[in-house]
């Protein structure tokens, strides 16, 4: 089953990266604009916190 998630993921990428869509990007106001509501009401996402956690897992991804 793992193997089978792991396949659709990748092949999604594949399809992104053909569209030149890169992986690991969320919409700007994810970094800019706080959460309104919720235990995580204020928070904004480090860009650069972010930008580095992807890179990680892009390395382990293509690690496998």
């Amino acid at each position: 089953m793992f193997a089978l998630g792991r396949d659709r993921l990748r092949a999604q990428q594949e399809i992104n990266d053909r569209l030149g869509v890169p992986a690991g990007t969320l919409p700007a106001r994810f970094f800019d604009e706080p959460v309104t509501i919720g235990a995580h009401r204020g928070a904004v996402l480090d860009r650069a916190e972010f930008t580095a956690a992807v890179e990680v897992l892009r390395r382990q991804w293509h690690a496998c």
